[in-house]
């Protein structure tokens, strides 16, 4: 069985001035990365994965360093593409409620929360079948975003449990011939 652990990434710098994509930790963010040293290598994962914005890849790089592994990259682990630039958050917070109440809605230019689970969900499949290429028990971390975390517990369970994760808060899912599966919930 491939394991995948999703952790949503630590506290950003929320800045509508730089693309999200460059939003980097908070101090508090990279402590946050620290701490999450241990719980990872509770899992004992054969490979890491992250979206590549900058903010995932700050999180998983100190465990990253300390297991001596690898990370891979993948641009469609990114959170849900929204419109640029972005509105005020005030105006943001309305979008999003939208966005769980209709999962079809989108900002102008952007990607519906039903696009992004597509997006991410078909992700997530691809690093399936490459980690069950070097065997079937494979235990996997991936570093994503909160929203676009709580849109793959969606696809695997038809329900939202919560659709706003706190940072470096983790579901697992696993995919068998029945589909995709969440193994835990709320940690």
């Amino acid at each position: 069985m491939i394991a995948l652990h999703l952790f949503r990434h630590a506290q950003q710098d929320w800045n509508r001035e730089t693309l999200d994509e460059e939003w980097p930790l908070t101090p508090l963010g990279h402590k946050q990365a620290a701490d999450l040293i241990e719980e990872l290598a509770s899992l004992d994962p054969d490979s890491l994965w992250c979206s590549e914005t900058l903010r995932a890849f700050q999180t998983i790089q100190p465990f990253a360093e300390h297991s001596e592994l690898q990370v891979n990259r993948h641009s469609d682990l990114g959170e849900r593409r929204l419109s640029w630039p972005l509105p005020p958050m005030d105006e943001m917070k309305e979008h999003y409620r939208r966005g769980w109440g209709d999962l079809d809605y989108a900002l102008p230019n952007g990607e519906s929360n039903r696009e992004g689970q597509v997006r991410f969900m078909k992700a997530l499949r691809v690093i399936v079948d490459l980690e069950s290429r070097e065997g079937l028990d494979r235990s996997v971390v991936v570093c994503a975003h909160g929203n676009i975390i709580a849109l793959a517990e969606h696809a695997a369970t038809g329900s939202f449990g919560n659709t706003s994760l706190d940072y470096c808060e983790s579901r697992t899912l696993t995919l068998d011939s029945d589909g995709w599966h969440l193994l835990n919930g709320q940690p």
